[in-house]
């Protein structure tokens, strides 16, 4: 080759010479979210309308429409994700929890002693419905015409899901940490994309902490409300003989409600963050390696003003809080990678329907939702 030179001069050589290059460092790919509130609130309150006025039975289609919005608008490296579910096996689905409400209103009105056996085997049928949802919604979740999986077995969800759901319940909650540690293993060690899968390398001991520190938060939070209470009760027993007592009285115990609320979606913000974070940050799909970047102030605040937004407005600023809230989550979070995010949908290219066979179809062709 060094003595002919002048061949290095040809262009597609060159070309394909520095394609065959690794990045000089790692890839970052941001998510972006591109809907508007205004375009999301014209789909949720026709969504409610029909719904209500077809009692119930549009909700499927209802739902389809704002998920195909809210995955047509997210982005990754340019390209929009897409949800792929018909309305018809959800619709199926609906129908059979609907059927199962009103067996155990039945049950428990006219035979009382029947209505825990109902209840019993709704738990025990609970494993099957999340195995069958998470297969039936990632089978119809796809990013550049590639199919997404869920790989972990039916045994596996009722050992985590029934199993160690009644050990959370015998120790009265105290279990909570590990429980929810072993259910976040089994779904992010099965996720695909087609034939790529993932992997999740979590710690336990960090699921403790975060639990730990939640329940001393909620307490520090719910003793100050609490305070708070007597404080103003008291005050309020030297004011009934006054005009308007009972209108004080009124707003002083929705003021302490929202307190109470507000300390409710603290905590659960603070679990979210935590969690969802150190979730990201240690699960890999193939080379990518998920990152999140949540901050518990930031998502704190928004649910709060958020939450504030939906009392003040009725309920009309949900389609706003929902995509206000959307946006910030899935702009904290990115992927990184040495290779090229094309070399992972190539790879992902073999394998998009064969390996995803395994959907909720393939028994009822349903998706209940939880």
């Amino acid at each position: 080759m060094d003595s002919h030179p002048q061949t290095n001069w040809n262009a597609e050589p060159l070309q394909g010479t520095q394609a065959a290059q690794p990045p000089a460092g790692p890839q970052t790919y941001r998510l972006e979210f591109r809907g508007r509130a205004e375009e999301f609130f014209r789909i949720w309150i026709v969504n409610i309308v029909l719904s209500v006025l077809t009692l119930g039975v549009y909700y499927a289609w209802a739902k389809v429409r704002a998920r195909r919005y809210l995955y047509a608008n997210t982005y990754l490296a340019g390209h929009p994700f897409e949800y792929l579910a018909e309305p018809l096996p959800i619709l199926r689905g609906n129908l059979v929890v609907a059927a199962g409400l009103g067996l155990y209103y039945f049950a428990n009105n006219l035979y009382p002693e029947l209505g825990f056996l109902v209840v019993a085997g709704g738990f025990a049928l609970l494993p099957w419905v999340i195995h069958q949802t998470l297969r039936f919604t990632a089978h119809n979740s796809a990013y550049r015409g590639i199919r997404f999986g869920f790989q972990g077995s039916l045994r596996e969800a009722y050992f985590q899901y029934f199993w160690l759901g009644l050990l959370a319940f015998i120790t009265l909650g105290l279990a909570t940490p590990y429980v929810r540690f072993r259910q976040r293993q089994y779904i992010y060690n099965h996720i695909a994309y087609g034939a790529t899968r993932s992997r999740f390398t979590g710690q336990l001991g960090f699921f403790w902490s975060v639990y730990l520190k939640a329940v001393g938060l909620a307490l520090l939070l719910y003793l100050g409300v609490g305070l708070l209470a007597v404080l103003v009760f008291g005050a309020g027993a030297v004011l009934v003989p006054l005009p308007g007592a009972d209108l004080l009285a009124l707003l002083a115990v929705l003021a302490l409600s929202l307190l109470a609320l507000s300390a409710l979606v603290v905590v659960q913000q603070y679990l979210y963050v935590r969690l969802t974070n150190h979730t990201w940050n240690h699960t890999t799909l193939g080379p990518l390696r998920l990152r999140a970047r949540l901050r518990v102030r930031d998502l704190t605040w928004i649910s709060l003003t958020n939450l504030l937004a939906v009392v003040l407005t009725l309920g009309l600023a949900i389609p706003w809080a929902k995509v206000r809230y959307l946006r910030h989550v899935l702009e904290h979070l990115l992927l990184q990678s040495e290779a090229e995010l094309d070399d992972l949908v190539a790879a992902g290219g073999p394998d998009r329907v064969a390996s995803l066979g395994e959907a909720a179809t393939d028994i009822l062709g349903l998706e209940i939702g939880l």
